[in-house]
């Protein structure tokens, strides 16, 4: 936000958000109401605040190298592609 503070009228910003798959958008959604409802309803490190959690984690991470690998060569190429583009205005 420092950028978007002390930027004026001067100045172009460009936003990007890049979205990895992990699982279904039904399971996102279902996770992310679990955890809301978790934050809300829950006492922390109970059983049932843990399983909400590790929920949430599960449905944004996925721990496998693999995947890991395919979403930095896909943050690689984006950021490149990006910056072409920006150069080029």
């Amino acid at each position: 936000m420092f950028c978007v503070s002390r930027c004026d009228a001067r100045h172009k910003l460009t936003g990007i958000a890049i979205e990895y798959g992990t699982v279904s958008g039904a399971e996102v959604l279902s996770s992310m109401r679990f955890d809301n409802w978790i934050n809300l309803h829950e006492t922390p490190d109970t059983d049932r605040w843990r399983q909400g959690k590790q929920a949430i984690r599960d449905a944004l991470y996925c721990d496998n190298d693999e995947w890991k690998e395919k979403v930095l060569a896909r943050a690689q190429w984006v950021l490149k592609h990006a910056y072409k583009g920006l150069r080029s205005i």
